[in-house]
C-alpha cells in the first residue's frame, strides 16, 4: 500500500510553538494557552490580522520548529506502516521561505532537519519515511497525488483531499484534531489512533511485542492481552527473567504519559508504596513500562477500603507543599472555579452534538431533557454560591493533589489485603471539591449511601469546611458533567480507543450506546429530584 501524509499540522504539531511564538511577538499575553485554531481566530479578527497570522505562521514554520512536536501515536504508526511493507511519502506544499520573515528562513530545509532530529527521514539513509516532497502550491500537490496513485492520504485540508482531481479510489483521511468539522467527503478523524484504525488493521500481539523490544532494554520472552481497560491498551509481558512488566500503550493525547509516570516517580521518592512502580518511558512511541500488580477487582467496596483511599489522599494532600510538587500541571478537566465547570459542560456538550448527526436517538436526548437541565442548573448554581463568588478562582492554598480519575474502579487488592492504585493519567492539581465529588459520582463505583457519607465525612477531615461548602454547591452540575461524560462511547475518536483497550467487551456498540444512555438518562433523574442532598444530613 502506498500512503501520503501531509506535514504540518498532520504529521507535525505546532501548537506550542504557535504559543510560545505568540507571546514572543506579543499577539496574546504571556502564559495564556489556547489551540491552534482559537489562536488563528483572535490573531485574524485584530486589526491587519491576516498579516499578523501569516507573519506568525513564517516564524513558527522557520526557526520556531524547534519547538513543534510530532502528533502522538503518529510514531507508533509510521513504525508499523514499515513493519509490515507499506510505502510512506510526504507530500507537502510548504513554500520556500516564510512570509514576512523578514530572516528569510529556509523552510524546506529546516523541515528536513526536524523530521532527521526525530528519526524519520534522511536522505539517503533507511527510515520510516521513504520520500518527501515539497510542491510550490496546492494545485502542484493535488497533481503529484494524483500522478503518484496513492492507495491512501493524510491531510488536515479539504481542499486538497477533497478536490475533485483526487480519485474515489484513494482512501482519503482528513485530520482534524480540533474537531471543526470542516470535511465533507472524507474520513474526518481527530487523533492519529483513528488513523491507524481506519488504514491498518488491529496492532497484532507479536507487533505489540516487536514495539516493546525496540524500546526496552530487557529481554521479552512473550506478551499477552490484558483486556478490560476504558482508555488505554495493556500488555502483560514476560521476560526471560520470569519477570512481568506491564506495557501501557497511552491514548494519543499530549501529557498523559508524562503526568503519570512523573508522578508515579515522584511519589515513590516520598515513600508511596500503594502506587506501581514505574520501569521505563518512551514519549515517542506513548507508551511506558511498570511493574505488574496482581490483584483482586474491589467489586463490593467496604468502610476499610473507604479509609484506605482516603488515608492515601491524605498523605498527597500534605505532599503538595513538596517543592517537587511546585511546578506540577493541572490534573486534566480540572476546574478551580464554578464558572470553568460551566465552561467544561458547555465544551463537553458541543462535542457530543458535533458527534449526534448519526445518533437520533442521542439528538434527541441532548435537546429534549440534558439541555434544558444544565440551564436550570448553572443558573442555580450561580444563585446559590455563598462562600466564593461563582468566577472567583480556588486560592492555591486550597487546591491539592489528585489522581482525578480516582476509585475502587482503577485499584486492585493485593494478597495481603492491601489496595494498590493503578491508574494517574488524569494526576495534577485540582479542586479537592471535584475529586471527592467525582468519587462519588464515577459510574464503575459501587458505594453504598452509607459509604458515600464516610467518604464526605473523611474528605471533609483532610481538605476543611471551604471544601465541603464548595461540594455541595457543586454537585449537582457536576453530576450533568458525568451524564455527558457517560456518553462518551458516541465520540468516534473514543470509541476507537475503549474499543482497542476494552478488547471483546467492546464489540457490540449498538448495545453499549443503549446501555450508556440509560446510565446518563439515570443520573439526570438522580440530579433532577435533587436527591444529592441527602448525603449530606
Amino acid at each position: 500500500m502506498r500512503i501520503g501524509i501531509d506535514l504540518d499540522n498532520t504529521l507535525v504539531c505546532y501548537d506550542n510553538a504557535f504559543l510560545i511564538k505568540a507571546w514572543q511577538l506579543g499577539l496574546i499575553p504571556q502564559g495564556c494557552n489556547m489551540s491552534r485554531s482559537e489562536l488563528r481566530k483572535q490573531i485574524r479578527e485584530k486589526s491587519e490580522g491576516e498579516i499578523a497570522w501569516q507573519r506568525l505562521q513564517g516564524q513558527v514554520y522557520g526557526n520556531g520548529i524547534s519547538h513543534a512536536q510530532i502528533f502522538p501515536g503518529a510514531y507508533r504508526f509510521l513504525w508499523r506502516c514499515k513493519h509490515q511493507g507499506h510505502v510512506l511519502e510526504i507530500v507537502s506544499h510548504k513554500t520556500q521561505y516564510g512570509h514576512y520573515d523578514e530572516g528569510q528562513t529556509p523552510l524546506r530545509e529546516v523541515a528536513l532537519e526536524f523530521l532527521a532530529s526525530k528519526g524519520l527521514f534522511e536522505a539517503g539513509k533507511p527510515g520510516f519515511i521513504d520520500s518527501v516532497q515539497f510542491c510550490d502550491n496546492k494545485e502542484e500537490k493535488v497533481n503529484w497525488i494524483v500522478d503518484r496513485g496513492f492507495d491512501c492520504f493524510i491531510d488536515d485540508l479539504p481542499g486538497i483531499l477533497e478536490d475533485e482531481k483526487v480519485p474515489d479510489e484513494v482512501k482519503k483521511v482528513g485530520f482534524d484534531p480540533d474537531q471543526e468539522g470542516k470535511f465533507e467527503r472524507a474520513s474526518s478523524v481527530r487523533t492519529w489512533r483513528e488513523i491507524e484504525d481506519l488504514v491498518l488493521e488491529e496492532c497484532s500481539l507479536d507487533e505489540m511485542v516487536a514495539i516493546a523490544n525496540e524500546i526496552s532494554s530487557h529481554k521479552i520472552k512473550k506478551g499477552m492481552w490484558h483486556e478490560g481497560g476504558g482508555n488505554s491498551q495493556i500488555v502483560q509481558l514476560c521476560l526471560e527473567s520470569d519477570k512481568r512488566l506491564a506495557l501501557k500503550v497511552y491514548a494519543d493525547e499530549p501529557n498523559r504519559i508524562k503526568a503519570e509516570y512523573e508522578a508515579f516517580s515522584l511519589l515513590a521518592k516520598y515513600g508511596e508504596k500503594r502506587i506501581p512502580k514505574g520501569v521505563q518511558r518512551d514519549d515517542r512511541w506513548n507508551m511506558a513500562l511498570y511493574e505488574w500488580v496482581d490483584g483482586e477487582v474491589i467489586q463490593c467496596p467496604d468502610s476499610k477500603d473507604v479509609n484506605d483511599a482516603l488515608d492515601l489522599l491524605s498523605r498527597f494532600h500534605k505532599w503538595r507543599v513538596a517543592p517537587d510538587f511546585h511546578a506540577f500541571p493541572n490534573a486534566s478537566a480540572s476546574i478551580f472555579s464554578g464558572q470553568e465547570l460551566e465552561r467544561q459542560v458547555i465544551q463537553r456538550l458541543a462535542i457530543l452534538r458535533h458527534n449526534a448527526g448519526d445518533f437520533p436517538m442521542l439528538s434527541e436526548y441532548l435537546d429534549n431533557e440534558l439541555v434544558p437541565e444544565i440551564d436550570k442548573q448553572i443558573q442555580k448554581t450561580k444563585s446559590r454560591w455563598s462562600i466564593l463568588a461563582y468566577e472567583a478562582v480556588v486560592p492555591r492554598s486550597e487546591r491539592t493533589l489528585s489522581p482525578s480519575d480516582f476509585g475502587f474502579h482503577n485499584a486492585l487488592r493485593n494478597r495481603e489485603g492491601h489496595l494498590i492504585f493503578l491508574d494517574f493519567e488524569y494526576f495534577g492539581w485540582d479542586d479537592p471539591a471535584k475529586l471527592v465529588g467525582d468519587f462519588l459520582l464515577h459510574p464503575a463505583m459501587n458505594l453504598s449511601i452509607e459509604l458515600k457519607r464516610e467518604w464526605i465525612c473523611g474528605a471533609k477531615k483532610i481538605y476543611g469546611p471551604l471544601m465541603h461548602e464548595r461540594l455541595i454547591q457543586l454537585l449537582p452540575l457536576l453530576g450533568l458533567c458525568w451524564c455527558l461524560l457517560l456518553l462518551n462511547e458516541f465520540r468516534r475518536d473514543l470509541w476507537v480507543r475503549r474499543k482497542r483497550a476494552a478488547g471483546a467487551a467492546y464489540r457490540d456498540r449498538s448495545s453499549i450506546l443503549k446501555t450508556q444512555l440509560g446510565k446518563s438518562h439515570e443520573l439526570l433523574s438522580q440530579v433532577k429530584s435533587d436527591c444529592f442532598e441527602a448525603l449530606f444530613e
